[in-house]
């Protein structure tokens, strides 16, 4: 019990930190693309400043959980624990 929870626990340290790395890359290349929110004229006044927020952060988590899973699956078939691969399947 206490090694699964030692797992999940580095399987949440690693996507967190792989997450803030990569958005930290991320978020300048989708400024300098204008993929940023628009807003409209009939919104408040406060909320235009807002406009030109990156929008497709959610890629970085994604990207992060991705390359985590791709890593755990290395690792396990190095082991030789094809067995902890069955969820993946």
């Amino acid at each position: 019990m206490d090694e699964l929870v030692i797992e999940y626990g580095a399987v949440l340290v690693s996507v967190f930190l792989l997450s803030v790395i990569i958005l930290r890359f991320l978020i300048p290349v989708l400024k300098s693309k204008k993929v940023g929110q628009k807003i409209l004229e009939i919104g408040p006044r406060w909320h235009k400043s807002k406009e030109g927020t990156p929008t497709m952060g959610g890629v970085g988590f994604i990207l992060a959980i991705l390359i985590t899973v791709a890593l755990l699956a290395v690792v396990s078939l190095i082991r030789g624990n094809s067995s902890d691969l069955m969820p993946l399947a």
